[in-house]
């Protein structure tokens, strides 16, 4: 896994047209690519196509980085290696395009989806593009997480269980990523799942399957599970190494969580990033009465380690020593606040929102910048695993 840094992106002034009074509505829009490779120099054209088919509408194009990529009605010319966003707007509604720009003997991997959603036993192509294309025949690929969706050496993806997944495609340490979500048949989860957590409101998500997911939908206020683009789960200079998932999850699903393997770099950190500055500033609504929300998290284990689960605010943090020894980093020691039992079966912590605002986490609504919502730090013993599911802050149904 090769060093992975988050970024911003920077936020848009859109233009939208004035409809006229007589004029179909404009309820979508469309690229003909989800994605876009480009050398230095050259040029591409994106089609936008405006839903329904009746609707007339002026489009207009935005780059998220000209000093990357330029666009001018649709035509986009590269101007200097990097990854721009090219964003088509009619009437209120956008649709993107990630544009690759690449220089001359420069090695670039790209697919043609950034996101694909499936039922089980459903497939789906991903077409690679690389160059320099005699690089082509080293390309490879990997699933980050097979128990929901595998992919062959040619780029097919059979979806396995309701989830998500990451698919990579790579050559060397040059790789692009297309997050996969896998649903039961028909659209729908399996029968319902009965469990005190998923029975509240209020809820923001950083960790959650498919099913469970879907069965809160209405009740979801935030949503940080990652979309490979503004949320995204970030491992620091290679500390941990994607472990496997086996079994079913917190839910008793066939689905798939997050399981990592602290590596030999000496320390060990993962955190879930967001850079959408919208859904950042809905955690603001904790601080109006933190006293009613907790912090859910299921974890699972055969190893002893301790663990220090953190949460960044727009101000300060809160850390929570997660075993039954002191966590120690950067010489403040942490005494244990919970643990689970190491029997390599699922166990549950939940801790109230105000002891993590009593340590100087706070929420604002104008966050300047994207926060690490969620993290763990896992020291630095070779093997340690962290395994984690069904994370998320909520208010708890009100008892009978």
């Amino acid at each position: 896994m090769k060093k992975i840094l988050a970024f911003a992106l920077a936020a848009l002034a859109l233009v939208a047209c004035k409809k006229g009074e007589d004029a179909t509505s404009v309820t979508g829009i469309k690229l003909d690519k989800e994605a876009l490779t480009i050398k230095v120099g050259e040029a591409a054209e994106l089609k936008a196509t405006v839903e329904p088919a009746g609707a007339k509408a002026t489009i207009t194009w935005e780059s998220s980085s000209a000093a990357v990529a330029k666009v001018t009605s649709g035509l986009v010319e590269g101007v200097a290696p990097g990854t721009a966003y090219i964003i088509a707007t009619a009437e209120g509604q956008s649709a993107r395009c990630r544009v690759t720009v690449y220089e001359e003997g420069q090695t670039v991997v790209s697919l043609n989806k950034l996101a694909v959603e499936l039922e089980v036993g459903k497939t789906e192509q991903l077409v690679a593009t690389v160059q320099p294309e005699e690089k082509a025949s080293e390309l490879q690929w990997e699933s980050k997480n097979s128990a929901v969706a595998t992919v062959d050496a040619k780029g097919l993806v059979t979806a396995v269980a309701a989830g998500t997944a990451e698919i990579r495609a790579f050559v060397g340490d040059v790789e692009a990523s297309c997050q996969v979500t896998v649903k039961s048949q028909g659209g729908g989860g399996g029968e319902e799942i009965h469990h005190v957590s998923l029975e509240g409101t209020d809820y923001f998500v950083f960790q959650l399957g498919g099913q469970a997911a879907e069965q809160i939908a209405d009740r979801i206020v935030a949503d940080f599970r990652p979309n490979n683009d503004t949320k995204n789960l970030w491992v620091w200079e290679n500390t941990y190494e994607a472990g496997t998932t086996q079994g079913k999850n917190f839910y008793g699903e066939a689905e798939g969580w997050v399981s990592l393997q602290v590596t030999t770099v000496g320390w060990s950190g993962c955190a879930y990033a967001c850079d959408d500055l919208a859904e950042l500033n809905k955690l603001s609504a904790i601080m109006d009465a933190p006293g009613d929300y907790y912090l859910h998290l299921a974890m699972k284990s055969t190893d002893n380690a301790s663990h220090l689960l953190f949460l960044d605010g727009t101000s300060g943090s809160g850390k929570v020593c997660i075993g039954a020894n002191a966590f120690v980093d950067n010489n403040i020691t942490y005494q244990p606040y919970a643990n689970f039992t190491r029997n390599g079966d699922w166990g549950e912590i939940e801790i109230p929102m105000s002891y993590l605002t009593g340590q100087g986490l706070v929420y604002g609504n104008n966050n300047p910048k994207g926060l690490n919502v969620f993290g763990f730090l896992s020291g630095a013993q070779t093997g340690t695993m962290l395994q984690f599911d069904a994370a998320f802050i909520y208010k708890k149904a009100a008892k009978n």
